[in-house]
């Protein structure tokens, strides 16, 4: 029987790396992005060849076999899809050093920021130049 492997989740040293890893990637151009089958997310950007970038509440990382995807997309991907449609990667920052990934993208529609939170259950905003929340993957509600 094969034995599997579970990946540890990565730590805020590791997302500077990664994050730093990344910074090749600045100036692409979005593609695509998916919910796989497993609740990851996937985004694909172009710089001379596809790029696939995975995210789960675990790790980010570059995906040489990215995993399959949903078939019919939810209505985040549809709103990430629309606000990102042929925009150029601008930057890749993680914010305070946190496990918080934001990727800054612009476009003809505006300046938007896919922010991948890391922790818990992880998450992944839209948000607009103004850092307001356009859309989230996952809406939590909090009582008073």
């Amino acid at each position: 029987m094969k034995e599997v492997i579970k990946m540890q989740s990565m730590g805020n040293w590791d997302y500077a790396v990664i994050v730093k890893e990344l910074q090749q990637y600045v100036g692409a151009y979005f593609d695509k992005f998916y919910i796989c089958t497993d609740g990851s997310t996937l985004m694909r950007l172009r710089k001379g060849k596809a790029i696939a970038i995975v995210s789960d509440a675990n790790q980010l990382h570059v995906a040489e076999k990215p995993p399959e995807t949903l078939e019919t997309p939810p209505q985040f991907v549809m709103i990430v899809r629309k606000w990102l449609e042929n925009s150029t990667l601008k930057s890749i920052e993680q914010v305070n050093g946190d496990r918080i990934i934001a990727l800054n993208f612009s476009g003809k529609p505006g300046e938007f920021s896919l922010v991948f939170e890391q922790f818990a259950k992880g998450n992944c905003l839209l948000l607009n130049k103004d850092g307001v929340i356009v859309e989230a993957l996952k809406r939590e509600e909090y009582g008073a």
